[in-house]
């Protein structure tokens, strides 16, 4: 459902016998072109005939589903001048029935029909609504631009219509939020007349659009609709800090234990793996133990008249024993001192390994 309020229109036109024409001049003026040829049904509103300008509800069918704010950010990013509020929820419920006149007529003749049309559904176009909202948002228009404010002065100074401006229903809720969610977070509670004092500063400042009527202003401000706003906005940053405040199990088990015994744990390991490594070095005779396999791919063999150099450009080794394994995506690297004595050291990825060579290997 469109809801249209106060759209100022052509002279020519007579709302009281014409609804039907004033609604297809509606469509044509304010709707993207999709809508045109679309069979609907409308609906003049209550005010109409007794408030200034065209008011009305306008319901179509479309060809695809889509969420309530995708259809608001849309009409932003169009310049559409529909109430917003509508389309806030994805499944809301709008009651529209005729008003009741009691002891005059009723002014206009026929407030409702069907527009009978080439197409059944509209053709909506396939937009992400983030791409609507920059749209509306580079325009400065709609309710997009809260997106940017942050804090109460910041969205206050949104009220209003025209250019740059959010309305007034949406800027005005999102004040009230900011405003008790701070205090909550901090402790304290919203002091409800300051708070409504300052609104009501703004909102009666704030730039009217033609169909803004005193009597909106009035129900803005009036303490039934404050009220109301700000207990719904206490009711909400309390639910937000219980949901913050909820104790959530770890996704691992927590560490026991201090920070000492941790140390002590690392520096014990540490001292093992030195401890390996200098009993591997003590190992006696020319080549290494049987703590490397002798036979396989992994064999080392280092001949007496080989040079340490090539030693470290041929040498393979095949540590199956040792865990984790270097990942396919880190070559393995080998580093070796000049091998003139018994006792120098390898090492391969950062595991040192003795090579006990025969002094005369040095010699060559």
């Amino acid at each position: 459902m469109i809801d249209l309020d106060g759209l100022e229109t052509p002279d020519h036109l007579d709302l009281s016998t014409e609804g039907a024409d004033a609604i297809e001049w509606a469509i044509y003026e304010y709707l993207p072109a999709c809508f045109h040829d679309v069979t609907c049904f409308w609906q003049l509103s209550s005010s109409a005939g007794i408030k200034p300008g065209l008011r009305a509800h306008i319901w179509f069918h479309f060809d695809h589903p889509v969420k309530g704010g995708w259809i608001a950010d849309y009409f932003s990013a169009e310049g559409v001048p529909a109430d917003p509020i509508v389309f806030l929820n994805d499944a809301q419920p709008h009651y529209a029935v005729d008003p009741i006149f009691s002891n005059c007529a009723d002014p206009i003749r026929n407030r409702s029909g069907i527009l009978e049309r080439e197409h059944d559904a509209v053709p909506l176009p396939q937009i992400e609504q983030h791409e609507l909202r920059v749209t509306a948002k580079s325009l400065g228009r709609g309710d997009a631009l809260l997106d940017d404010a942050f804090g109460f002065e910041a969205k206050l100074a949104l009220i209003g219509d025209g250019p740059g401006l959010a309305g007034f229903h949406r800027p005005i809720t999102s004040a009230i939020m900011a405003a008790v969610g701070a205090t909550a977070r901090n402790g304290q509670s919203v002091d409800d007349d300051a708070l409504k004092a300052k609104l009501r500063e703004a909102i009666l400042a704030a730039p009217r659009g033609p169909g803004r009527t005193d009597s909106d202003i009035e129900r803005y401000c009036s303490d039934e609709t404050l009220d109301n706003s700000i207990r719904g906005a206490v009711d909400r940053a309390e639910e937000q800090i219980e949901v913050d405040q909820v104790d959530r199990p770890a996704y691992y088990p927590a560490a026991k234990g201090t920070t000492k015994a941790a140390e002590d744990q690392i520096k014990g390991a540490m001292a093992r793996h030195r401890e390996d490594g200098r009993s591997l070095a003590q190992q006696p005779g020319g080549k290494l133990t049987s703590a490397i396999p002798k036979t396989g791919r992994g064999d080392v063999e280092i001949p007496g008249h080989q040079d340490a150099a090539e030693v470290c450009r041929s040498a393979r080794f095949n540590l199956p024993s040792l865990q984790p394994r270097p990942s396919s995506q880190q070559p393995l690297r080998l580093q070796a001192e000049p091998l003139g004595s018994a006792g120098r050291v390898a090492s391969i990825v950062g595991v040192k390994l003795a090579l006990s060579v025969n002094s005369e290997t040095s010699s060559h």
